[in-house]
């Protein structure tokens, strides 16, 4: 394991994420820095000789993966030892995203989790880091990288309206790697505009997706009203403002193996003037 004794690097590091201003790794060390590869877990140890982080005092270790543009990275930081905690900056050097507890379920294991999308092409930097300054030990990190989602066979919706559909379980999955099948749609708005999308199934709980053009998730619901005063009702809905631009939609199940039909409907909501 490469140690990381830099001391500036980590200033700079925690100035950034405090500030957001770039995090700009030295050329000289971003060579050295180990490449993330998909499904192939790193193994390292955070220790007293590792790069400090002045704010609180926790040791780092760096890492960096290459992401297209379009596509989507799980990075995964697991030990026994330790409280983790993970950060993720782009290209540019700005703090992407950061986790400290990912709920991890049936482990005693301290986990924190990340799930990006990337916007950009280029090397990303990982931060691997504890809560504290107490925080060492063994740890795993683990990067799944996932292409560009496709939407090939989509149907084209004219909105506002409705339609009804049958989702059946030869549908493919929600583009992403959502499990469950799914049934999409794509439609195009000419100008700024608030949409109420709503999908309701009598045979199956559904489940909405809404992604942009580009492929980006910009929403998803699964029950909008699951209470008493609904009757626990699995219907899902979403309210969104959307800028002229195309837009896919997937309607899909909670459950996998609950299939059957729906109407998906479309409402707009002009603004008043």
């Amino acid at each position: 394991m490469l140690r990381r004794s830099t001391l500036l690097l980590v200033l700079t590091l925690v100035t950034a994420a405090a500030a957001q201003r770039p995090f700009v790794v030295p050329n000289y060390y971003v060579s050295q820095l180990p490449l993330l590869v998909s499904g192939v877990p790193a193994f390292g140890e955070l220790t007293p000789e590792d790069g400090q982080n002045y704010k609180d005092g926790s040791r780092v270790d760096l890492y960096q993966f290459e992401g297209e543009a379009g596509s989507t990275a799980t990075l995964t930081l697991s030990s026994y030892d330790f409280d983790t905690y993970l950060s993720v900056f782009d290209p540019d050097g700005f703090r992407l995203e950061y986790n400290d507890d990912g709920d991890a379920l049936s482990s005693d294991a301290y986990e924190s989790r990340l799930d990006l999308y990337l916007d950009y092409s280029g090397k990303y930097t990982v931060v691997v880091s504890g809560y504290a300054d107490y925080d060492l030990g063994a740890y795993t990190l683990e990067l799944v990288m996932q292409g560009a989602a496709s939407f090939a066979g989509t149907e084209s919706l004219t909105v506002p309206g409705s339609v009804t559909g049958m989702l059946s379980s030869d549908d493919g999955a929600v583009p992403g790697g959502w499990t469950g099948p799914g049934k999409g749609y794509d439609f195009t708005v000419t100008e700024k505009t608030v949409m109420r999308i709503d999908a309701a199934s009598n045979d199956f709980d559904t489940y909405l997706y809404l992604f942009t053009s580009d492929g980006y998730l910009m929403n998803s619901n699964d029950d909008a009203d699951y209470s008493e005063a609904s009757g626990y009702a699995t219907d899902s809905m979403m309210f969104i403002a959307l800028d002229p631009g195309s837009y896919f939609v997937y309607v899909s199940t909670w459950n996998g193996d609950d299939v059957g039909a729906f109407t998906l409907s479309f409402e707009e909501y002009a603004p008043k003037r």
